[in-house]
């Protein structure tokens, strides 16, 4: 979706929210911000830095998490405890 097209419905009607940390998948804190969780082997991690694309025609939304840090949790996860790679 990054290039504007909508990989389900094949639209270019695609918006991205300019807030760094805001848009879709994400659920409200204490505090009243928006934050998009990942659940790794120990716990949830908030992911303050990620980036969200909206199909306005069929709905279809992506976040991209874009903290480095988180990623590599998922990664070097054991055993595939929670997280397991695709195709493997």
């Amino acid at each position: 979706m990054r290039d504007g097209h909508c990989p389900k419905c094949g639209s270019q009607n695609v918006y991205t929210c300019q807030v760094p940390g805001q848009g879709g998948g994400v659920s409200p804190a204490s505090d009243g911000a928006y934050l998009l969780q990942i659940r790794d082997r120990y716990g949830w991690k908030i992911v303050q830095d990620w980036e969200t694309f909206l199909c306005a025609d069929c709905g279809y939304y992506e976040n991209y998490i874009l903290d480095k840090e988180v990623i590599s949790k998922v990664i070097t996860n054991p055993k595939g405890q929670i997280w397991n790679k695709v195709g493997s």
